[in-house]
């Protein structure tokens, strides 16, 4: 994912990040999503990786997100932690699917 994010310079932030109010982008392929968060969401997600890691690997047709990595860097004195995911509706017609 290192490559297809580094080739993103003009990458589209994504309309609206939820009530959480995260910084949402998408790589310039459309294939991955990277979204900011909290210390406290990054934990939780550690907390549930070893469950989450099972059901995903026993249902590989899952829709929920594929987590690909948990990095920190600092910004203004501060520590700026983002996920970045494989996103689901890579490939479909307009990027997207109904069910």
């Amino acid at each position: 994912y290192v490559r297809s994010l580094s080739e993103a310079p003009d990458a589209r932030e994504a309309k609206g990040g939820g009530k959480s109010g995260a910084f949402l982008i998408t790589s310039r392929d459309q294939r991955f999503v990277l979204k900011t968060c909290g210390g406290g969401e990054v934990a939780q997600l550690l907390r549930m990786l070893p469950d989450y890691e099972r059901y995903v690997a026993g249902h590989p047709r899952t829709l929920l997100a594929r987590f690909l990595g948990c990095h920190a860097v600092e910004m203004y004195g501060r520590r700026v932690w983002f996920l970045v995911m494989g996103n689901v509706f890579a490939g479909l017609p307009g990027g997207r699917a109904d069910y």
